[in-house]
């Protein structure tokens, strides 16, 4: 099994990294303190999940298998969600973590208010809401060249033209060859049309290196 403090000193060094990356790009003071916030919540999700895998362990005398899946069920509990009526899978990697714990921390939501999400996007669902900022998790697999996420992302960025401002990505998969494709026919007709306003940051993670910002 994977040390766990090595797994938390990843995405606290890496998150360190992107929000450095990220002032240096001249990312909004706005949108930079909104993401401090946001991976904070989720490096602290992380901590708690992998301190509750161990105690759950020794408590229970169960594998790491059962502690996660023991969890995640009391986790959908107290958002009202019985585990055997949703298709979802158990964490069984840190990557996994760090996927559970961004989408948990979406589903929170902005604690003041001052973003919305866009968790389902690839599901056709959009925000009913413009909101200055939105933050968008794109997972399993690459989803910006023709597929349902791209499509709904494009859609709330006409919809939410003048109201939008910022849009943050996070995605667990990254297409060097492909993301050209999607930033010249979409991203870059989104920020320079908004004469100055509109920003987008598009952030992977991974296991290896925790948050790793591809854009700007």
């Amino acid at each position: 099994m994977t040390n766990p403090n090595n797994q938390i000193h990843i995405v606290q060094r890496s998150k360190k990294e992107a929000i450095d990356n990220l002032k240096k790009n001249n990312i909004s003071p706005g949108l930079i303190d909104i993401l401090e916030d946001f991976m904070d919540r989720v490096i602290k999700c992380i901590n708690y999940k992998t301190n509750t895998y161990e105690k759950y362990r020794k408590k229970f005398n169960i594998s790491e298998e059962e502690a996660r899946k023991r969890e995640l069920r009391e986790y959908l509990k107290s958002i009202d969600i019985i585990m055997q009526n949703i298709n979802k899978e158990i964490p069984v990697t840190f990557h996994d973590d760090i996927k559970d714990c961004i989408s948990r921390v979406m589903r929170e939501g902005g604690e003041k208010g001052d973003w919305v999400f866009g968790e389902n996007l690839d599901k056709g669902i959009c925000p009913s809401v413009c909101s200055p900022v939105i933050m968008a998790h794109a997972y399993d697999g690459w989803k910006f060249t023709d597929h349902k996420f791209v499509k709904n992302l494009v859609s709330y960025w006409l919809r939410c033209f003048q109201k939008n401002k910022s849009t943050v990505i996070f995605s667990d998969s990254y297409d060097g060859r492909k993301f050209p494709h999607f930033k010249s026919l979409f991203m870059d007709a989104y920020i320079e049309g908004g004469n100055g306003i509109h920003e987008v940051v598009f952030i992977m993670y991974d296991q290896k290196h925790g948050f790793l910002v591809k854009f700007p």
